[in-house]
C-alpha cells in the first residue's frame, strides 16, 4: 500500500529550522493567478484541518508551520489544526461523521479516498478546479485522475512518489560491477539477473549472504509491465489469470525461488541484513521520502528505474506504480468557499512552503515540483522520479481495496516469493479470492 515514511534526520530539521524565515518570506501569498489565487468570500472562517503523521515531522512540523502561515496571510480565516497518527486517523474520521466535529478538510494517504470513497461525504470540486482557470495537464495526470469518480473531482492530491530501485553502488564497485551513465533507461531484466548473479553469495543452508541482493517486494510493478492487471477494465472480475498476469507471475516467483536473486520472505530477510545497513544491494522500494536517511549512509546510493519488459506490449516496457497523499474535503462544511480558498493555496504556495522545508512527498503541482523539488541540492537523480511519472499506475482504485483486496493481494504475492504456491496455484487462488469479495460488494450495492 502506499506508505509514508516520517522518518526525518535531526540535522534535516534543523536546517529547515534555520531556513524558515527565507522560506516563508519566499513564498508569495494572496497574489494573483495560479492554484493558490483566492477567490472573494464574505466574513470569517473557522476550519478544521485534520493531517496525518501524530508526533512526526510531518504533521508537527511540515504541515502545522505551512498552517501558521496561512492564517498570517488571510487573518480572517482561523484554523484549529490536528495532527492524528496515521494509524487511526481513519478511523477517527469515521467516528467524527456521526457526531458535530467533522473536519472541512484532511490530509491522509489515498487509502483513505478508497476507503470512504462510497460514502457520499467528498466535496465535488469540479466547478471550483475549472474556476480557478486550471487545467488538468497542470498535474500529475495518475494522481489527479486518482481523485476522481465517475469524472467529478471529489478531492485533490497532494504529493505523489514512485517505488524507484536504490541501489548501493558501493556494492557492485566492489563486486567489479559498473553502471554506465544512463543504463537504466534501456537495461532489461536479463540485464538485471547478470548484474545480481556478480554480486550474491549463498551461506551453507541456503541464505543470501551479505550483501544481499534485490529486497523487492512490489509485484505491482512487474504484473503491469508484462501487461497484465489485478482487475479487469469495470472492475467487476479479477484479471490475476490472464496470460500476461501468469507470465509476470512466473518470472517473478523465478527471481525469487530459482534464480534466487531476490530476497525471500523470513530466510534471506533476517536480522542483521537490511538496506540502511548497506548489505543489501537492491532496495525496491526507493521512495522519494528515503532521502533524509539516504543522505547520512557512508556508503554511496542513487535511484534508478527498473528494467524494462523485453517484448511488453507496454509502452516502454516498464510501468511504475504511484503512491500518492491528497486532501479531502466535506461537502457539509460550514466555511465551503473558504475550505476550498486553503485547498488551492496548499496546492501552490503552500507547497512551496512545505517543500522547502524537508518535503513529505513531490508536489502534485508541476510548477511546484519542477521549480522546488527537482532544483534542490542532492546527491540523488531527482529527475528519476519525474520522468517515471509518465509510466505509473495506482493501487486498484476500488472501495474494497482498504482492506479486503489488499490482504488477498499480499497473501498470493508472498506465495509467489516463497514458493508456498506455484505461479499459476498462487494466481488462480488470487482470482478467486478477489472474485468472492467483488461478488459481495456488488451485491450489497444492489441492495
Amino acid at each position: 500500500m502506499s506508505t509514508v515514511s516520517t522518518r526525518v534526520s535531526r540535522r534535516s530539521l534543523i536546517g529547515a529550522a534555520a531556513a524558515l524565515p527565507a522560506t516563508l518570506a519566499a513564498c508569495a501569498m494572496g497574489q494573483s493567478g495560479g492554484a493558490g489565487a483566492p477567490a472573494p468570500r464574505r466574513g470569517p472562517s473557522k476550519l478544521a484541518f485534520w493531517v496525518y503523521g501524530g508526533g512526526g515531522p510531518i504533521g508537527d512540523i511540515f504541515f502545522k508551520t505551512t498552517t501558521e502561515e496561512y492564517t498570517r496571510a488571510f487573518p480572517d480565516t482561523t484554523i484549529e489544526y490536528t495532527s492524528i497518527p496515521s494509524a487511526t486517523i481513519q478511523d477517527k474520521l469515521l467516528v467524527s461523521w456521526t457526531s458535530d466535529t467533522v473536519p472541512d478538510i484532511v490530509m491522509d494517504s489515498w487509502r483513505g479516498f478508497l476507503r470512504f470513497m462510497d460514502s457520499n461525504l467528498f466535496l465535488d470540486l469540479s466547478k471550483d478546479f475549472a474556476g480557478r482557470k486550471l487545467k488538468a495537464g497542470d498535474f500529475y495526470e495518475t494522481a489527479f485522475k486518482a481523485y476522481q469518480i465517475e469524472g467529478k473531482q471529489m478531492g485533490m492530491p497532494q504529493g505523489w512518489g514512485t517505488s524507484l530501485y536504490g541501489i548501493n553502488t558501493d556494492v557492485l564497485d566492489n563486486a567489479g560491477v559498473k553502471l554506465a551513465p544512463g543504463q537504466d533507461e534501456t537495461w532489461t531484466q536479463d540485464d538485471l539477473t547478470r548484474i545480481l548473479k556478480q554480486v550474491v553469495k549463498y551461506e551453507a543452508d541456503g541464505k543470501q549472504a551479505a550483501p544481499a541482493g534485490a529486497d523487492d517486494g512490489i509485484f505491482f510493478h512487474w504484473l503491469w509491465s508484462y501487461g497484465g492487471d489485478f482487475l479487469n477494465a469495470d472492475k467487476t472480475q479479477a484479471a490475476t489469470t490472464s496470460p500476461e498476469a501468469l507470465a509476470a507471475a512466473e518470472w517473478y516467483a523465478k527471481m525469487h525461488t530459482a534464480e534466487r536473486v531476490f530476497m525471500r520472505d523470513g530466510i534471506d530477510k533476517r536480522d542483521g541484513i537490511a538496506f540502511n545497513l548497506g548489505n543489501i544491494t537492491i532496495n525496491g522500494n526507493g521512495i522519494p521520502n528515503s532521502l533524509p536517511d539516504w543522505n547520512r549512509f557512508p556508503f554511496k546510493v542513487d535511484v534508478f528505474q527498473r528494467p524494462r519488459v523485453a517484448g511488453s506490449k507496454i509502452a516502454n516496457g516498464r510501468v511504475n506504480r504511484m503512491y500518492i497523499d491528497g486532501y479531502l474535503l466535506f461537502k457539509n462544511s460550514k466555511y465551503r468557499d473558504a475550505t476550498v480558498d486553503f485547498l488551492f493555496w496548499l496546492l501552490d504556495e503552500g507547497a512551496v512552503s512545505i517543500e522547502k522545508q524537508g518535503g513529505v512527498n513531490i508536489p502534485v503541482y508541476k510548477k511546484v515540483a519542477e521549480t522546488v523539488f527537482l532544483t534542490a541540492a542532492s546527491p540523488f537523480s531527482r529527475k528519476k522520479w519525474l520522468d517515471a511519472a509518465g509510466s505509473t499506475k495506482t493501487d486498484p482504485a476500488h472501495a474494497k481495496w482498504t482492506t479486503d483486496l489488499n490482504t488477498i493481494y499480499g497473501k498470493y504475492t508472498a506465495q509467489l516469493r516463497t514458493a508456498q504456491a506455484g505461479p499459476r496455484e498462487a494466481m488462480t487462488g488470487m482470482a478467486g479470492e478477489i472474485n468472492a469479495v467483488l461478488d459481495e460488494y456488488k451485491r450489497q450495492k444492489g441492495r
